[in-house]
């Protein structure tokens, strides 16, 4: 059961990580957790790979386990979406979501934010793992909130120049200044461009 009359208590917490624990790990850290004066952690933002180890096969068994035995102990859990880190399975079906850089290179797997925000496919697997992550927790006790995706815009995944997002950018800048000539007028002479697709200069904006 919930400890009863802790709710108004301030949150006192740290990133915990039971995806690269044993499970005789657990036990050592609930004990420095506890005289840490922790009673709340963050968990599952980095852990696609191990929610969803192939395509569609789910696995939440180990989360919920160290959900439940930190709650137990009066440690509750802010769980976190896994979409900061796209499972390699995933990148290897569809490349496409892979992060493209200002020099036209498309970033390689590998560590975390390797993808497109703007990706129809990623966001439609992100979609997928998060119902999943709320179907598998809904209701559990020891579950204080959710946090989603990790810091967004970090690590150059902010300024990704596929084909998506120049094409979303050009849309953008056609709804907000119509034209060609009105950009350059508004943008009072930082940059004059002949067309949409001058590309050789635009490379320099990131993506415009």
């Amino acid at each position: 059961m919930p400890h009863a009359g802790k709710e108004d208590r301030m949150r006192y917490g740290v990133s915990y990580y039971p995806e690269h624990k044993e499970e005789e790990e657990l036990s050592a850290d609930l004990a420095l957790l506890k005289q840490s004066g922790i009673n709340t952690v963050r968990m599952g933002e980095f852990a696609w790979c191990r929610m969803e180890p192939s395509e569609g096969n789910f696995s939440f068994g180990w989360l919920e386990e160290a959900v439940n035995e930190l709650g137990e102990a009066g440690i509750q859990t802010i769980l976190c979406t896994p979409t900061a880190c796209p499972p390699a399975w995933l990148a290897e079906k569809h490349p496409d979501i892979l992060y493209v850089d200002n020099r036209r290179i498309r970033r390689p797997f590998g560590g975390r934010r390797h993808y497109c925000y703007n990706n129809e496919t990623y966001r439609a697997y992100s979609v997928r793992i998060a119902e999943e992550l709320a179907k598998a927790f809904a209701g559990n006790p020891y579950v204080a909130g959710v946090q989603i995706d990790n810091e967004p815009a970090q690590e150059g995944t902010g300024r990704c120049c596929c084909p998506v997002c120049e094409g979303k950018f050009r849309e953008y800048l056609r709804q907000t200044y119509g034209s060609i000539e009105a950009f350059n007028r508004r943008t009072a002479g930082a940059a004059v461009f002949s067309g949409p697709r001058s590309t050789g200069i635009l490379r320099r904006f990131r993506c415009l």
